[in-house]
């Protein structure tokens, strides 16, 4: 019998079958766990593709409710606070509503539509709510700064007429006395 290392050549063999064995169960055991560590492929496949449905839905809900924000944003902008136009500030502020409104609406819509609702959908229509508080601060700003510049006009105007009364009268100098005396003696 022929033993190299005191092992003998069966001994051997069956010595490098359990090595292998155990190096295929170690390594079929850590393909395992990070196969389902990282997710199932068909999981991930189908998780991606009910993100990008309710993505589409999302982009298509802002399709859908652009026209109000620019319209609101441009009767903001061509809003002159100086003309008296009661109907058209009515107007602004029900466009700030309704934008306001459509996070309450769509968030409620949205929580019916699905049990899971993602957070960035919240936050997608949370964006109305802050848009509705940005033109609404857009609008209040734009009225205090015409009452404003009114408010300075006016003390510029008053300013003026203040010092236009302050300045002394002419005082009779020489160049006013002899236009006097010229004229007097031309007079019999």
């Amino acid at each position: 019998m022929l033993t190299i290392l005191g092992l003998r050549f069966s001994e051997r063999q069956i010595l490098f079958f359990y090595l292998l064995l155990a190096t295929l169960l170690l390594t079929g055991l850590a393909s395992w766990g990070l196969y389902h560590a990282y997710g199932l492929p068909v999981a991930n496949a189908r998780s991606l593709s009910v993100e990008i449905k309710r993505n589409q839905q999302l982009f298509e809900k802002q399709q859908q409710h652009l026209y109000l924000l620019d319209s609101t944003y441009l009767a903001i902008a061509a809003y002159q606070p100086g003309v008296k136009a009661s109907f058209v500030e009515g107007d602004i502020k029900t466009q700030i509503a309704e934008v306001r409104q459509m996070y309450s609406i769509d968030t409620l819509q949205l929580f019916r539509a699905a049990d899971k609702v993602a957070k960035d959908s919240l936050l997608f229509f949370k964006a109305f709510e802050q848009a509705a508080d940005f033109y609404q601060m857009m609008y209040d700003d734009k009225k205090i700064l015409a009452s404003k510049q009114t408010n300075s006009e006016l003390f510029t105007k008053e300013l003026e007429e203040c010092l236009i009364s302050l300045q002394p009268a002419p005082t009779p100098g020489p160049a006013t006395q002899t236009i006097q005396r010229s004229t007097s003696s031309t007079q019999p």
